[in-house]
């Protein structure tokens, strides 16, 4: 199941906000989802029992983060056109939260985020972006380097830019860099879309089309939220999980045999399959691009699915690391092998107490 008017993904999430605890709304950057959603419903009263004027305050805020996100984006445009290569390589393809807002979310304070993702080629970063990046006064931020953040660089953008952070990935799935992988992920990468800013909000005064940002082909686009949900972050963040929900309610036609080859050779289909399961347990809806990767035949992956069935509650989805043993098992079961997720964990064990060690000297 997957394109509809919006209407029913909205009253799906709507009823999530509505059953869930104020610390949940606050602790997951839901507020002003809640408020643009109530308001698009005509309710009048929170039935959360957050006051409307706290909703609104959120939503303001967030509001005004996405303008100037989209500013931010129109200066980012113009950068990579006027970068010193005339190549087809000087686009940036947008991920994740701020690329998501003005698609899928009902209004521009509806979609909480903090930074700015990008994935750019990594030969003309490292040739002409990188310096126009300092030429234009961004800042480097520093940050010790493992599996998870090994393949990107952050940068501080300028004042103006209100303490937006810009996180540029060269791989959108660093733990795999086979060479047939790596041949397909080109392929779907040269066939990524021009968007627009602001195409679907009335009224707005950011129309203006962008040359050199791109999103990636819907079935990819799909892939890395999930591998960011649930292979990167261990499911998080609820919003996360969110996007992918209204992605796949509202982008009609996917390629189901291209999805499942890019599973395949990236190796996500236990992250693929936790998706399922969490998005069945939230919002009470089956999705068959995902659920037959859930349908698992061999006995060990049928465990597993048992395992993920019984972890991941509503509970857990809002709050993950309330019980520490599950989020740590679920660390395990979102890798397609054991010896894969005890490696992770062992490397983001270690990240852990260098971070600790530095923080105290």
């Amino acid at each position: 199941m997957n394109g509809d008017d919006g209407q029913c993904s909205h009253q799906a999430i709507l009823a999530f906000c509505q059953r869930n605890t104020n610390p949940t709304l606050r602790e997951q950057k839901l507020g002003g989802l809640l408020f643009a959603l109530e308001r698009e419903q005509k309710f009048s009263n929170s039935t959360n029992q957050i006051s409307n004027l706290t909703l609104a305050k959120e939503w303001m805020i967030q509001n005004h983060r996405t303008e100037v996100a989209i500013r931010f984006f129109n200066y980012l445009d113009f950068l990579l056109r006027n970068a010193a290569s005339a190549s087809e390589k000087n686009v940036a393809i947008l991920l994740k939260g701020a690329g998501l807002v003005t698609r899928f979310y009902p209004d521009q304070g509806s979609r909480a985020f903090s930074d700015i993702d990008i994935f750019i080629d990594y030969d003309f970063y490292q040739r002409h972006f990188k310096a126009e990046l300092i030429k234009q006064g961004f800042l480097v931020i520093k940050e010790d380097k493992w599996e998870a953040n090994e393949h990107k660089e952050s940068w501080s953008a300028p004042k103006e830019f209100e303490n937006l952070t810009l996180e540029i990935h060269f791989f959108l799935f660093p733990k795999n860099h086979s060479y047939d992988a790596q041949i397909l992920l080109q392929q779907q990468i040269n066939n990524s879309c021009l968007i627009y800013s602001e195409e679907g909000f009335p009224g707005t005064k950011n129309r203006a089309r962008w040359t050199n940002l791109k999103v990636l082909p819907p079935e990819l686009e799909l892939l890395y939220l999930i591998f960011h949900y649930a292979y990167q972050h261990t499911l998080l963040k609820i919003m996360w999980l969110m996007d992918i929900y209204l992605f796949l309610k509202k982008t009609p036609g996917l390629d189901l045999g291209l999805f499942n080859k890019l599973v395949k050779q990236q190796k996500l289909a236990s992250s693929v399959t936790a998706v399922a399961i969490a998005l069945n347990q939230v919002f009470k809806e089956r999705f068959v691009l995902l659920e037959q990767l859930a349908s698992a035949k061999k006995l060990g992956s049928r465990i597993k699915n048992s395992l993920l069935r019984q972890i991941l509650t509503e509970d857990f989805l809002t709050n993950p690391k309330q019980r520490q043993w599950r989020y740590l098992t679920m660390k395990i079961l979102v890798k397609d092998t054991l010896a894969e997720g005890l490696l992770y964990i062992a490397q983001w064990s270690l990240s852990k107490i260098r971070k600790n060690s530095l923080s105290s000297h």
